[in-house]
């Protein structure tokens, strides 16, 4: 008799601190990868302009779309630009 009263007990004060649980908004996608991810960083680095490469005009080995993309598109955040393009982006290390 104590056990289920003590059951019962455990059970209505887990029911009453139970909060209902809230989505949480994603505002970034931090990508860290290869083709997969790819941002166009390496023709940055190299300094071939890739529109003249016939291959990949987006500037990027996904000659489209990626992942990355698709991932930023279903989550309504913007997509950032390599950071190899003159724009300044998260370095974690020195927390800028």
């Amino acid at each position: 008799m104590k056990t289920k009263l003590l059951a019962t007990t455990i059970i209505a004060a887990a029911a009453i601190a139970a909060t209902p649980a809230q989505a949480q908004r994603v505002d970034r996608v931090i990508a860290f990868g290869d083709s997969y991810a790819d941002d166009g960083n390496l023709f940055e680095l190299i300094g071939v302009d890739p529109i003249t490469t016939g291959a990949y005009t987006t500037g990027r080995f996904s000659g489209g779309s990626n992942y990355i993309d698709t991932l930023s598109a279903l989550l309504d955040v913007p997509v950032a630009q390599g950071l190899l393009r003159g724009r300044r982006g998260l370095r974690p290390l020195i927390g800028r």
